[in-house]
């Protein structure tokens, strides 16, 4: 996170603990990868696999 965008990350952290407690989410993983990156990789995750 650059500095400029340093103070975004205390509101981001109450709106991310409401989202959690207004849909009962106890615990979050937490991945290195952007949330675009992620959508794909479970698109992925997702897809038939053809037998070897």
């Amino acid at each position: 996170m650059t500095k400029d965008r340093s103070y975004q990350i205390v509101a981001g952290g109450i709106v991310l603990s409401e989202v959690m407690d207004a849909f009962g989410i106890d615990e979050l993983d937490v991945s290195p990868w952007a949330m675009r990156e992620g959508v794909l990789l479970d698109y992925l995750d997702r897809l038939p696999r053809e037998p070897r």
